[in-house]
């Protein structure tokens, strides 16, 4: 709702994942990291976090089964063409 003027075209993206969050019935959060987790080739992650509760919710979470097929094919469908500016947060200025 309150997105700065360089990311108001992430708008319809991002009401996009509320959607699917709701639809899966998972949080944003734990979508994001489990998609990202179990892409090809990768083989480390690196998360940020301020307070002991947020490590112990982000190691829970990494713990957790993949994401269903239909799921992650949804996420590719659905975010396939987002434009790099809202992608890269070096271009966000």
């Amino acid at each position: 709702e309150n997105l700065p003027t360089q990311l108001r075209s992430a708008k319809k993206p991002l009401e996009l994942l509320a959607k699917l969050s709701i639809d899966t019935r998972m949080p944003i959060k734990e979508l994001s990291l489990l998609f990202v987790r179990d892409l090809p080739g990768l083989s480390k992650i690196i998360v940020g976090c301020e307070t002991k509760d947020q490590l112990i919710d982000n190691l829970t979470l990494i713990e957790k089964p993949p994401l269903k097929e239909e799921t992650i094919r949804e996420i590719y469908t659905l975010f396939s063409n987002i434009p790099i500016e809202i992608i890269d947060p070096r271009m966000w200025n």
